[in-house]
């Protein structure tokens, strides 16, 4: 699949050198794992070698352990895996089907899974409190999917070539999904006890803002104002300007003055803020977003002080408003927050998103859709399994061969493969459904059989043991040695009938005959020729095709799927007197037709004639029933599926080639008909597919990297590719059960695939060798991996190493810690990603950060 347009979501455009605190389009933990082969070789997970055992050292160990884990979801490898009757596995996020309701192509997403809960993605959902004055606020966090379908096409010509995808949308109100935060009891963020307060919201920390109020002059005015954890630190007034790294940039900041009504002014590189901020206020100065955590005026010739976060990312949240981001409150495109609250406070807060523009409305394969508001996971599309063209279906080609004839070539259920012609043409336009000109297939039950034509036998539809067999020998019909040979089509094999029976006036011309312990009847038909005439089924004879005709007999093919060839036919019992009723098994179920004894008017399947011909559907496939009426009845002229399926006009005996599909999820056997036609010269052609599925409109779209070539999948998975060039070819992709499509939402969402037919997908690599290194094992001299390293400057001697004079064991000035990434460590084109906490607890709760995709903190 080519991509033709590829921009990020509303968010990630927005923020073009602009800096995010909540991780959303910042490097992921994968970028450090390398997999060469089936095995891991990056990174080493290092932790220090301190003298003697402690706390500390335990928890470091903790720590790496949980990066260990969390590594080991990125470990992946291309294998060749079984599609036929795969299973699809998912890692990183939770998968939207479940055991017992999947997902296919027009599935509505939300089908198997309407709530998404922390019990699915424990990180992202997790339940957490506001404490305030002692009392916690608890609050639970929900993902609900919207009632967005898997399709099929270009996407508006978003996509060069058509794919299968995840329509995500662009309506705020049909979205894709809603983020949900509900309160147990209502949170005041109006208050200043409230303000300044800690909250995690879908994986990532932000810190309550000051403009936050709810419920003034009524619910339109609710907002809540949220300012992402950026690298904080302490300013001293007056101080020196200290240096702050801010998304790998370096700034010299300084805290200017704090003002008597505890307001601070600060620089960033020699450029001074506008006016002075109070706590929970931010500002962007010379292009860097700062938030104002605390603002401490000591009064007298004492100096203030100031908590400063630098890279926050200010968002705002109003109802009925758009996201805002950022302090110019750049809006998210198609997003919706409702936040629910009176004036006590917010109960609950519900974003409802949406793709920016149609460029980025759709997750495939090869794109998923990341969240544009939390940027904390993404929503993961897998295609269809097995794949659209996986080895492991089955395929039947229709082709032309010459300008006077058309080819299948199909697979039976046996294995064995054969390519035969099925519609000729003469010197005048006129397809039958012939071999040659003078080969006649034969598709329904008693019709007069030649030498050398063919014809299908099955003692039911949709049985084992249907065949399609030529007559090649037929000889001494009426004498002690008449006999016939039937060869089968697909195998060779030849099975000889002598008929013996000796009944009357039909001496030697008649036999019950078995295949594959079905029991068959054949008789000479009384037309010139040699010719016979073939009956089965339920009280039939030598005679009489019993209780019920078979039209379009079926033979199982590889896939499990069904196929016979379709023309216009004619019963050999044609008259229906009245208030008799004959019974027609075709594709799909049974056309009963009953003669009105008074009117002369007939009844199909319940349904009162007044027209000629009548129309009627049977199971998903369409049929015409055509007839004149007799003195004392009706004469049935042609029983055909619909003209709606061919080239009238170019096909006017309906000549083609009818796939029966199985039962899919909702227990309905669609079909495809692959129909012939002609072109102006009048060579024989292919025409394009027709499908029952959808509505008979399955999903289809032209590429565009090939314009004469049509691509199409129905509700089964079936897939049909349709070159209009030349004389045109089409080739129809059957799986050997209904193809299922695996979509999945979490912080990295990865699908591995096990089955028995064949494909590749991004298996997950077993981890056979150390990844766990002390810092005494590591050479830093010839490194060959990316490395973590957990643990302090006081336990991490490489940690130590790789620090600044101003971050070391004795004068370390963080208070929870850092997470820091080093492009090029220890001058070795590789990169260290350094988790170091002030405490023993700190170091695992980085460690949990680094695990949500967090790469760059300080606190």
């Amino acid at each position: 699949m080519k991509i033709k347009r590829v921009l990020a979501g509303g968010l990630a455009a927005l923020a073009t050198g602009a800096t995010l605190a909540f991780g959303s389009f910042a490097a992921g933990l994968g970028d450090y794992v390398t997999v060469s082969g089936n095995s891991l070789s990056s990174p080493m997970i290092v932790i220090g070698a301190p003298a003697q055992p402690s706390q500390q050292f335990a928890l470091d160990v903790v720590g790496a352990a949980d990066i260990a884990a969390a590594v080991a979801g990125y470990a992946t490898t291309t294998v060749s895996v079984s599609g036929a009757s795969a299973s699809v596995g998912v890692s990183g996020g939770v998968d939207l089907s479940s055991p017992t309701r999947k997902l296919y192509m027009g599935s509505i997403i939300n089908e198997a899974k309407q709530t998404i809960t922390a019990q699915d993605l424990p990180t992202v959902l997790a339940s957490g409190k506001v404490s305030v004055s002692g009392v916690d606020y608890k609050y639970d966090q929900y993902l609900n999917l919207g009632a967005k379908q898997i399709k099929f096409d270009r996407y508006s010509a978003e996509l060069e070539d058509p794919a299968a995808y995840v329509d995500i949308g662009t309506s705020e109100n049909a979205p894709v999904y809603n983020t949900t935060v509900v309160f147990n009891k209502a949170l005041n963020v109006s208050s200043s006890s409230v303000q300044g307060k800690k909250i995690t919201l879908f994986g990532s920390d932000y810190t309550i803002g000051a403009t936050s109020v709810v419920y003034t002059g009524g619910a339109a005015n609710n907002k809540l104002v949220l300012f992402g954890y950026g690298a904080s630190t302490q300013l001293d007034e007056g101080a020196d300007a200290v240096d702050v790294s801010v998304e790998g940039t370096a700034h010299q900041v300084k805290l200017v003055l704090v003002t008597s009504d505890s307001k601070a002014l600060v620089s960033v590189d020699g450029v001074v803020s506008d006016d002075a901020l109070a706590e929970g206020e931010s500002a962007v100065i010379n292009g860097v977003n700062i938030y104002m955590k605390n603002v401490y005026y000591l009064g007298g010739t004492r100096l203030g002080q100031a908590f400063v976060s630098f890279g926050s990312s200010k968002v705002t949240l109003q109802h009925g408003s758009e996201v805002k981001f950022g302090e110019s409150d750049t809006t998210i495109d198609n997003t919706l927050v409702e936040i629910t609250g009176d004036h006590s406070g917010i109960s609950k807060l519900v974003v409802s998103i949406a793709a920016a523009d149609t460029s980025g409305a759709f997750a495939t394969k090869d794109m998923p859709f990341d969240d544009p508001v939390w940027g904390t996971f993404k929503l993961a599309f897998n295609g269809l399994t097995p794949s659209l063209m996986d080895p492991s279906r089955d395929a039947i080609t229709v082709d032309n061969s010459g300008t006077t004839a058309a080819t299948v070539k199909v697979t039976d259920y046996r294995g064995n493969t054969k390519t035969m012609t099925f519609a000729y043409t003469g010197t005048s336009w006129g397809p039958m459904l012939n071999e040659t000109s003078s080969r006649t297939y034969h598709v329904i039950e008693g019709e007069a059989v030649a030498k050398n034509d063919y014809v299908f036998l099955t003692p039911e539809q949709e049985s084992e043991f249907g065949h399609l067999f030529q007559l090649s020998g037929l000889s001494s019909v009426g004498s002690s040695s008449a006999s016939l040979q039937l060869t089968d089509v697909f195998t060779g094999d030849v099975s000889t009938v002598y008929l013996t029976d000796s009944v009357g006036s039909d001496a030697y011309v008649a036999k019950d005959f078995y295949i594959d312990g079905q029991t068959y009847h054949v008789a000479n038909a009384t037309v010139a020729g040699d010719k016979v005439r073939f009956f089965w089924g339920a009280s039939s004879t030598t005679s009489s095709a019993g209780s019920k005709t078979t039209v379009f007999p079926l033979v199982k093919l590889k896939g499990g799927e069904y196929f016979t060839f379709t023309t216009d036919v004619t019963p050999i019992d044609t008259s229906i007197a009245a208030g008799e009723t004959h019974i027609y098994e075709v594709p799909g179920g049974d056309i009963n037709i009953t003669v009105n004894a008074a009117s002369l008017n007939y009844w199909i399947n319940g349904v009162l004639n007044t027209t000629e011909p009548m129309n009627v559907t049977v199971g998903k496939l369409a049929y015409t029933i055509e007839n004149t009426v007799a003195a004392s009845g009706r004469t049935l002229d042609l029983i055909h599926l619909s003209d709606t399926y061919y080239s009238e006009g170019n096909n006017n005996n309906n000549v083609g080639v009818l796939i029966y599909e199985e039962q899919d999820n909702a227990t309905v056997e669609n079909a495809v008909i692959l129909s012939i036609s002609k072109d102006a010269s009048t060579y024989m052609t292919v025409a394009a597919p027709k499908f029952t599925s959808f509505g008979g409109t399955p999903y289809s779209d032209t590429l565009q990297s090939d314009t004469s070539v049509t691509e199409y999948v129905d509700e089964y998975g079936t897939f049909a590719r349709y070159d209009s060039d030349s004389q045109g070819v089409v080739t129809v992709y059957y799986p050997d059960t209904q193809a299922i499509a695996t979509a999945a939402i979490g912080p990295n969402p990865a699908f591995s695939v096990g089955g028995t037919g064949t494909g590749t997908v991004q298996q997950a690599v077993k981890i056979t060798s150390p990844v766990a290194k002390l810092a005494s094992e590591v050479s830093t001299s010839s490194l060959s991996s990316n490395l973590i390293l957990v643990g302090g400057p006081c336990a991490n001697s490489l940690v130590a190493q790789l620090l600044g004079s101003d971050e070391q064991c004795s004068n370390w000035p963080y208070t929870e810690g850092i997470i820091k990434e080093v492009s090029d460590a220890f001058s070795s084109g590789k990169k260290a990603l350094i988790v170091a906490g002030t405490q023993a607890t700190d170091t695992r709760a980085l460690a949990a950060k680094v695990m949500q995709g967090t790469l760059s903190y300080s606190n």
